[in-house]
């Protein structure tokens, strides 16, 4: 029987929750062939098992989550036994079959290892479901989330997920993975991504899809997509979803050498004054801290120490004092040495970790606060000793 995670991976696909290909790539919206594949009719053999799968699924009215995972266990043998070639790609086309049915077939493909096909074939089957407008928004859904992974280095899938994104036409529930593929993989359609950005989203879902464009800027090679970043960075609130999006994908855009030489003196001002945000959580001042931190900016320890500092003095919360004895910790400035052995002393009075003796009183405390151990351990590593490195988190690409 098909490993259990299959089954699961598409009730996941069925819950809401790539750089563009080059110009002379062609998808084609075809739902009766596969480019490449013979025109020869599946086996009698293949067509007897699927009939008999369309039989259980046509008997089904309803399309509910639960309905389609019951549905996928209940057929996981048989659906199993398909063997995955372009026989099955053709039947995976046949819009006679109850949607139901293409769904598990389509499944059956995405997760199979053994394939007896190319991944030309296997990438426009995905591709033209996902553009099929006259496929069920389930089908649709569950090919892009076969794309995601290919996009990264698939011109087709890319391209696909570039032309779903500009469909103005696109259903909500598709278009949600759509961008959670793209958020992943990234495209290089600037123009359809600050589209959907500028989109005014009346649902946690449509907000899911804002982000997943801002996302999807973020690992695009179009020289606009870093400037659309700094315009959401200065145009929204400081630990906004919007902003924190925007501020992590400097991450993986710092990771580029040359990129960083171009984009440091646009981006390192912006990062020094957010490390004195005062903004609710601090999503973005932690990012802020990591990115200086990565780019080896000394004019960032200063302002971070001060995070140690208590509240009363100016200083950040419980989690900003995590986060500043992890950076500094990385830094590995003396400066912070005092400041954290201060922090630690007081660590018993101090009103951002003593509401824990009340909350946790079976535990000796300060000592086994996970925040004073994690702090102790930061130290450690400052001063140039042994500590326990599964008690501090950086570097994890900062």
């Amino acid at each position: 029987m098909r490993n259990l995670n299959s089954a699961l991976f598409l009730l996941l696909s069925v819950v809401s929750f790539a750089y563009s290909a080059p110009k002379s790539v062609e998808i084609k919206n075809s739902t009766t062939t596969v480019v490449g594949a013979n025109s020869s009719q599946p086996s009698s053999r293949l067509k007897e098992r699927i009939k008999n799968i369309n039989t259980t699924t046509s008997a089904e009215t309803k399309d509910d989550d639960k309905t389609i995972q019951n549905l996928a266990y209940k057929l996981d043998s048989d659906v199993d036994a398909l063997p995955i070639d372009k026989d099955l790609i053709n039947s995976t086309r046949d819009k006679t079959l109850n949607w139901r049915t293409r769904y598990l077939l389509l499944g059956r493909i995405g997760h199979a290892k053994d394939k007896k096909i190319s991944k030309d074939e296997e990438m426009t089957l995905y591709s033209d479901t996902l553009l099929d407008k006259q496929e069920h928004d389930r089908v649709r859904k569950l090919a892009a989330w076969f794309l995601m992974e290919p996009a990264k280095t698939n011109a087709k899938a890319r391209q696909a997920l570039s032309l779903a994104a500009k469909d103005k036409t696109m259903p909500g529930p598709v278009l949600e993975s759509v961008m959670i593929s793209a958020g992943y993989a990234g495209i290089d359609d600037v123009d359809a991504l600050k589209g959907l950005m500028e989109r005014d989203p009346k649902t946690n879902n449509e907000i899911g899809i804002n982000l997943n464009a801002v996302r999807a800027l973020g690992k695009s090679k179009d020289p606009r997509a870093i400037g659309m970043l700094f315009k959401i960075m200065d145009e929204s609130q400081p630990d906004s979803f919007y902003h924190a999006t925007a501020l992590g994908e400097f991450s993986a855009i710092l990771r580029d050498p040359t990129t960083e030489v171009k984009i440091r003196a646009m981006l390192v001002p912006r990062l020094l004054k957010l490390l004195d945000d005062r903004s609710h959580y601090g999503a973005s001042r932690q990012t802020a801290g990591r990115l200086l931190l990565r780019l080896n900016e000394t004019r960032a320890i200063d302002p971070i120490i001060k995070w140690i500092k208590p509240e009363k003095d100016g200083g950040g919360g419980g989690t900003d004092a995590v986060w500043a004895a992890e950076i500094l910790a990385e830094f590995g400035d003396k400066r912070a040495i005092v400041p954290i052995e201060e922090l630690l002393n007081n660590f018993a009075t101090d009103v951002r970790w003593t509401e824990l003796i009340k909350r946790y009183p079976m535990y000796r405390f300060p000592e086994e606060a996970i925040d004073y151990v994690h702090i102790q351990e930061c130290l450690k590593k400052l001063k140039g000793e042994e500590y326990n490195k599964s008690k501090v988190m950086l570097p994890l690409g900062h």
